[in-house]
């Protein structure tokens, strides 16, 4: 632990004449895998890590114990340079005195992973939240600009504004972004010593400074941005550290999703996209084009090739000449003379007619047609389709059109996060991820000890040979558990299929509370309640992430939560996530899986079984978890696949980007 940084002799990481005016690794300059497994190896001796993190709450207590004001104590640590044990030490001081929590070893151990470049698996329920804060204060101290980055707004204003006494007793200033948030008020945000954030916010600002040249202008693109006055100036100040909330969250599941700064297209390009959904509906599934909805793919025959270019007027194969002629003598239907074109933007269209189901994939609100997040259930707000995509499927829904846009600069996680100098972070379901972790980003897992024993049980997995005879289940066993004073959390596949759930509970005379994408504005409220004896809450994955589902008295003493999933998830560490919810600080709890042959897998664009009679009775009875399992390891291995090559394509994108400014 708090091994000396290569790339960082002085410790100090921050704007200046050491590392520039905005410090940013060149992605050139990754971590690669060979540190990652030097990491590894340095992290199995967990038995130090606890030893250190023991010596660590020694010294806090000997401050304590001498009533050491945290400034004077903070000043005669060690000189010029204050050493990140002491750093840690006072942080832990700070939390008795400010928040009135005492730091356990194992939240100590976490924030001393983060400290030294690594990510922490920590148990939920140990308390992520205060481990993240510790690390970032002693990071901090150190006078290094810090980004906690977390997964929602709501995280992040709750965790700024309740952590704030504990950074402001160390001297440090702490602040907030959120969407909302204008450029003044970011650029004032930035310049705090802590800043909490969502990763796409910070995405977004970089992509703001980059396109005006500041990220890898130097010295000479400073002077000239204070010239030309404040609007000019960067909204960070470099990418020094980032310390990451829920980081497989952040660096797996929304690694590949860009964030895209656009711009508006013409007035053609808007009615070309409009055009595409017409055409499109003019097609017959079948003859004309094949659809696999599971997959999300679209495919054109041979006769809805001839029958789209009849529709576009295209006659014979295309040539430069005659998209000539078209161009001249009109522009919008030009783009129709392109095969590749053509046949690009009526798959679009298609997909947005077949593909992208309402309730799903998106939900229409207050007459806007809003993404849901497919890993988190919650509305990806601010979040768009591309490419015109967004458009069709207003267009399809018959709501009001908002203006289409055109990428102008983009950037994945992938890309984002392995720029930052320093980057560690922590989650409670790592372990899955490891080799991802290492070969993508560099980063070492490190499994901290949890304080308690789990209690939790796990009722097995059960496998149905149709959605009907599942949710039947679902009901008999929800009935079951309220009448034992259990409360009951049923974790659903998406937003259609809690609300068909709930339904069909209220019939038989169960009131459940609902938890999906509609109602995240009462989230909080929601899971506040969701902890007493005999409560029914029917939830999307949206239970599976930031949130804390606490027991009463009743609860704990009959059994406590019981978590039923109508669903296998895409991963085993998403299963992981949900189950979590459960048997919480070692409190009582179950978790079961009751799950459909004829559905996929949550989430995931395959896995379907196709089971039916005596086939399907028979995999029920006997091999259920192994054939779910069987097709969630190759979902996992698909989707890890998809990653690698969209990083790959992201890599190829800014190798062009990047010698593309140095020709210029």
């Amino acid at each position: 632990m708090f091994r000396a940084q290569a790339d960082d002799p002085s410790g100090r990481l921050a704007p200046g004449p050491i590392w520039g005016p905005y410090p940013m690794r060149a992605p050139h300059l990754r971590r690669g895998l060979a540190d990652a497994w030097r990491d590894r190896l340095y992290a199995l001796d967990g038995r130090r890590g606890r030893r250190l993190a023991l010596a660590v709450l020694r010294r806090a207590d000997n401050i304590d114990r001498a009533g050491q004001p945290l400034d004077i104590a903070r000043s005669s640590a060690a000189g010029a340079r204050l050493p990140r044990l002491d750093a840690l030490a006072l942080a832990c001081v700070a939390a008795r005195r400010t928040l009135g929590f005492d730091p356990y070893p194992s939240q100590v151990q976490a924030a001393a992973t983060m400290l030294d470049g690594g990510l922490a698996e920590l148990a939920t329920g140990e308390g992520k939240t205060l481990a993240l804060a510790l690390a970032a204060a002693a990071q901090a101290l150190d006078g290094t600009p810090v980004h906690v980055v977390s997964v929602n707004d709501y995280l992040v204003e709750r965790d700024a504004l309740g952590l704030a006494p504990l950074y402001q007793a160390l001297g440090l200033s702490v602040d907030r972004i959120l969407q909302s948030d204008d450029p003044a008020r970011r650029r004032i945000a930035y310049r705090a010593d802590v800043v909490y954030s969502t990763g796409r916010e910070l995405m977004f600002d970089y992509l703001r400074d980059r396109m005006a040249g500041i990220d890898h202008g130097g010295l000479e693109a400073h002077a000239e941005a204070l010239r030309d006055g404040a609007g000019a100036q960067p909204l960070l100040r470099g990418l020094c550290c980032a310390l990451i909330d829920e980081a497989d969250s952040i660096l797996i599941d929304e690694a590949t999703l860009p964030c895209i700064l656009a711009t508006p297209v013409s007035a053609q390009e808007a009615a070309f996209t409009a055009e595409a959904i017409r055409l499109a509906r003019l097609l017959w599934q079948g003859r004309d084009y094949r659809l696999d909805a599971q997959a999300g793919s679209v495919s054109l025959t041979e006769a809805g090739v001839a029958r789209l270019r009849a529709l576009t007027g295209a006659e014979g194969p295309d040539s430069d000449v005659s998209q000539t002629a078209n161009a001249q003598r009109d522009p919008e239907q030009a783009s129709w003379h392109l095969e590749r074109i053509r046949h690009d933007r009526i798959g679009m269209a298609l997909a947005a007619l077949h593909c992208y189901q309402r309730d799903r994939d998106y939900l229409v609100h207050e007459g806007r047609v809003e993404i849901v997040d497919r890993h988190t259930g919650r509305i990806a707000s601010g979040r768009t389709w591309s490419r015109g995509l967004h458009q069709m499927i207003e267009i399809k829904e018959g709501v009001a059109l908002t203006a289409p846009h055109e990428t102008a600069s983009r950037i994945a996680a992938q890309q984002f996060f392995a720029r930052y100098w320093r980057i560690g972070g922590l989650s409670a379901t790592l372990r899955e991820a490891r080799h991802e972790l290492a070969s993508m980003y560099g980063l070492a897992v490190t499994a901290i000890a949890p304080r308690h024993r789990s209690r939790r049980r796990d009722l097995g997995t059960w496998l149905f040979p149709t959605t009907e005879r599942l949710h039947a289940a679902v009901l008999d066993r929800t009935r079951a558990l309220a009448a034992q004073g259990r409360p009951v959390l049923v974790a659903t596949r998406d937003v259609a299929e809690s609300e068909q759930l709930a339904g069909a509970m209220r019939a038989e005379g169960i009131e459940p509370t609902v938890l999906n994408a509609r109602h995240d504005r009462e989230e909080a409220d929601i899971v506040a309640k969701a902890g007493i004896a005999g409560r029914v809450t029917i939830a999307t994955n949206m239970a599976g992430r930031g949130t804390d589902i606490a027991l009463d008295a009743a609860a704990i003493a009959a059994g406590g939560l019981a978590m039923v999933a109508t669903c296998v998830q895409p991963s085993r560490r998403l299963d992981r996530q949900l189950q979590g919810r459960s048997a919480r600080r070692g409190e009582p709890g179950t978790v079961e899986t009751l799950a459909s042959a004829d559905a996929p897998l949550a989430g995931a664009s395959n896995g379907r079984l196709p089971l039916t009679g005596r086939l399907a009775t028979l995999v029920a009875s006997r091999f259920a978890p192994w054939l779910l399992r069987a097709i969630q390891i190759a979902e996992e291995k698909r989707i890890f696949s998809e990653r690698r090559r969209l990083y790959e394509q992201d890599v190829g994108r800014e190798r062009s980007h990047v010698i593309g400014h140095i020709d210029e």
